[in-house]
């Protein structure tokens, strides 16, 4: 599971803060969206609506610890899968998500945001994708997906991160069954340029600030 969580940059619910302390660590992590703090991080951003989106996570996203209470990792997450199935069922469907990723104060509980990460999923039926002995052994007897999938990371001024002269942006595919487990995964060729990652990290935003989080 560790191996889909790194591929997904960590973005799938691996465990949250136990029942008894979730909703006050929670709650206190919240604080960290109060206006002056948002209007800092964001005052690059060119406009307000990135203090906006920052603020949606931070008040509507769900709260998770995902490596356990004992490490302060943290992060809150809003979803969007549809239809509304899990993996379990074999229904092929597309997810995406945006976390704001931070570490939690363990003596106050106060989270400290560090930066954003997008992810979109295109979860389709295994059909003739991958001709990998692995995969077809694993696949043969399973349900498996072909996953499409976009990883954008963003700095706290709503920039899209940088490696070098290069955005930092990943479009891979992971073939894993209902089950959760990975037979395959790598880069989609040919690699996408530039060009390609800002458009669809622009549809991306354009979809979060249009979202209505329940």
């Amino acid at each position: 599971m560790i191996t889909r969580l790194l591929i997904c940059g960590l973005i799938a619910v691996a465990g949250s803060a136990s029942a008894e302390t979730a909703e006050g660590v929670a709650a206190a992590a919240r604080t960290f969206a109060a206006p002056p703090l948002v209007v800092q991080v964001a005052k690059t951003a060119g406009t307000n609506s990135w203090g906006d989106l920052l603020r949606k996570i931070g008040t509507k996203g769900e709260y998770m610890r995902p490596f356990g209470d004992d490490n302060p990792i943290a992060t809150f997450g809003l979803a969007d899968i549809r239809p509304n199935v899990t993996r379990e069922t074999g229904i092929p469907h597309k997810s995406d998500y945006i976390n704001l990723w931070g570490a939690t104060d363990p003596e106050t509980n106060k989270f400290h945001p560090n930066f954003v990460t997008l992810v979109s999923e295109d979860w389709q039926a295994l059909k003739d994708q991958s001709k990998k002995p692995e995969v077809l052994e694993g696949c043969a007897n399973a349900k498996c997906f072909y996953i499409d999938q976009w990883l954008f990371t963003v700095e706290l001024d709503g920039s899209l991160r940088r490696r070098g002269d290069k955005y930092s942006f990943s479009h891979l595919y992971v073939i894993e069954n209902s089950d959760g487990r990975v037979f395959d995964s790598g880069a989609i060729q040919p690699f996408a340029s530039d060009d390609q990652g800002k458009a669809k990290f622009a549809d991306l935003l354009k979809k979060w600030h249009a979202f209505e989080a329940k």
